[in-house]
């Protein structure tokens, strides 16, 4: 049988935010927000992360699934289908 290799991503457990500085194309998942972010390249092409952009992850996006609030104002610039019932 063929092993593979454990792929493992830097996470957090309290607080907001990303867990740690994040090496350009690193990952890093914040398990009290639920949100997975990824390390972005630097405005000056070092390894060392800019910014870590949220790309995934309950806490970060609308589930097309299941009760949600969101909070803030939202704006559309195309027409907004609602499947729902009022």
């Amino acid at each position: 049988m063929t092993s593979f290799p454990t792929l493992r991503i830097k996470r957090r457990t309290d607080g907001p935010g990303s867990p740690t500085v994040l090496a350009h194309g690193e990952l890093a998942f914040n398990e009290s927000e639920e949100i997975l972010y990824y390390g972005a390249v630097n405005k000056q092409g070092s390894d060392k992360a800019g910014s870590a952009i949220k790309i995934g992850g309950a806490g970060a996006f609308v589930s097309l699934e299941g009760d949600q609030t969101i909070g803030g104002i939202k704006t559309f610039s195309s027409i907004v289908i609602d499947g729902g019932t009022f």
